[in-house]
């Protein structure tokens, strides 16, 4: 879920006129539990308690509602790292967000391979910006040092985060996975 967002229940229904808001809750709730292939447009919209066709006037289609997720996680990371002290507590923050929603962090990057995930593909380059930033304060970095220091980062981040869901990376508890993740992706700054 969403920082910002209350839960959306199997007895929440739609009353306060904010369909899409409501509409991205309930997906974001359903893909985190279940993955990107356990949403469909029809459970939202029971979710939501307003009928599918009512969601059509908010997204084109599944994908579209996929974008508006990962979009949604994406601008949660840039707001929980956004008093970041220094390039390694974003990378903390950054890895300790990626661990706790493995299904929504999967879907951000299925989904931005996708040309049109629009909304997704601007909340990445936000989150590139704020690495960017983050690294220029703290580091000696510039140009393209630092464009590829963040991509490095990024890098190292995603893949190490995507082993460890793999069983490839032995901790005994997703706390001790971040902490060794974390460490070794900072490690170089």
């Amino acid at each position: 879920m969403g920082s910002h967002d209350a839960p959306v229940t199997e007895h929440s229904s739609y009353h306060h006129g904010d369909v899409r808001r409501s509409a991205v809750a309930a997906a974001e709730q359903i893909v985190s539990e279940g993955g990107a292939p356990a949403l469909s447009v029809r459970r939202v919209a029971e979710l939501v308690g307003v009928s599918h066709g009512a969601l059509y006037r908010h997204f084109t289609n599944r994908d579209d509602l996929l974008d508006a997720v990962s979009a949604q996680w994406l601008e949660g990371l840039v707001t929980d790292a956004a008093d970041a002290p220094d390039v390694a507590g974003y990378i903390r923050i950054y890895v300790a967000r990626a661990l706790a929603a493995e299904h929504l962090y999967r879907c951000v990057f299925d989904t931005a391979a996708r040309p049109d995930a629009t909304q997704t593909r601007a909340a990445l380059v936000d989150v590139r910006r704020q690495a960017a930033a983050v690294f220029a304060e703290h580091t000696a970095m510039s140009g393209d040092a630092l464009r590829d220091g963040v991509l490095e980062m990024w890098g190292t981040i995603h893949g190490m985060v995507d082993l460890y869901w793999r069983g490839l990376i032995r901790a005994r508890n997703p706390s001790a996975a971040a902490s060794y993740i974390s460490g070794v992706a900072a490690a170089r700054w």
